[in-house]
């Protein structure tokens, strides 16, 4: 993890709050490689600090929250497109503790899903939001289009996704975007207020429904045939993780599958047919093969889209094999399954 560079990214414990502030004004607060690499490390930093009950997340100056990516600089962000915790910072990751935007002016683009990752969100009467990465032809890659239509519904997600309209404060209210509007100048300090009210409660009991309430939109897995004892096993693993048990679609005829899968987001299965059907409607994979042969994972390998885990059997020990994109092979266990599954998690929270 790279240091805080606080010429980027400001870090401050006021109270129980951490104040984190994308500090590019003259940028709009917009975010290049270096104050991604600032923003991630400052997100931990809040993760390592007790104190820190709530994190506040916020823009320096009064004419921008965040603009979204640094389009001047954007080849600085091409090496953070695969990082786990994603492009922005930390927008692949599931904070642990509660999490309050404090929006004043333009929340546009990355900006707009770096807010939509947070818990809550303040906004300034003249605060105005948008995905307007839509003219440019750059694609929504921290978690927009997954995080808006929980927070607003499919059909007004829709509308902003590809229009890339912006709207004003009182419009984003009225959608729930926004959980509570007030003047110009004292979002940040509302933030605060809410956030030391939010700190204050019985913090175990608080933190549980949190996470429960999170969960209630998380992964929903289908596994695909496997009926072995150590499928079975994993399947059970997979219900005690995720809020939706994997469905095991074992048997299903051709056009039910088809419907099942798509209304899954995570496909698991030992058949490479399932696996096929699943990527070509755009679904993430874990394929799962009973045969110690690595060749078994041979069509996937090449493919930039797919990230696939095989694994054989190998006794008690369970040994999985893991084939990397660029195609090379490495033990791992169970477990590591498991953390693939957190991973897009992650995604869909």
């Amino acid at each position: 993890m790279s240091p805080l560079d606080e010429d980027q990214v400001s870090y401050e414990l006021r109270g129980q709050c951490a104040v984190i502030t994308i500090d590019r004004p003259e940028r709009r607060n917009a975010v290049d490689g270096a104050t991604a690499d600032a923003l991630a490390a400052a997100y931990q930093r809040w993760i390592a600090d007790d104190e820190a009950k709530v994190m506040i997340l916020t823009g320096a100056g009064s004419e921008a929250f965040c603009a979204g990516a640094d389009l001047k600089a954007i080849e600085t962000l091409a090496p953070r497109l695969t990082a786990e915790e994603g492009p922005l910072g930390f927008t692949r990751l599931t904070a642990p503790k509660p999490v309050i935007a404090a929006i004043e002016g333009w929340c546009l683009a990355g900006g707009m899903e770096l807010a939509l990752w947070c818990d809550l969100r303040i906004a300034a009467e003249s605060a105005r939001f948008g995905f307007t990465e839509r003219r440019f032809g750059v694609p929504l890659i921290d978690g927009g289009t997954q995080r808006l239509p929980r927070i607003v519904g499919l059909g007004r997600a829709m509308d902003l996704v590809l229009t890339g309209r912006v709207i004003d404060v009182d419009e984003a209210k009225e959608i729930g975007l926004v959980n509570e509007s007030v003047a110009d100048g004292s979002a940040l300090d509302r933030a605060l207020e809410l956030g030391e009210q939010i700190a204050g409660f019985p913090w175990v009991t608080m933190i549980a429904d949190r996470e429960s309430t999170l969960e209630a939109q998380g992964l929903r897995t289908i596994l695909v045939g496997g009926n072995s004892a150590r499928e079975n096993a994993l399947g059970q693993m997979l219900a005690q993780r995720c809020a939706h048990p994997p469905v095991n679609a074992l048997g299903s005829g051709l056009r039910n599958l088809v419907c099942i899968l798509d209304g899954c987001d995570l496909v698991i299965s030992p058949d490479t047919g399932p696996l096929h059907l699943a990527v070509a409607l755009g679904k993430p994979v874990i394929g799962l093969y009973g045969y110690n042969s690595p060749t078994r994972v041979g069509p996937f390998r090449n493919d930039p889209k797919l990230l696939v885990d095989a694994y054989h059997n190998a006794g008690e020990a369970a040994q999985m094999t893991f084939a990397h994109r660029q195609g090379r092979m490495q033990q791992i266990t169970v477990q590591n399954v498991l953390d693939r599954v957190d991973y897009w998690r992650a995604l869909k929270q």
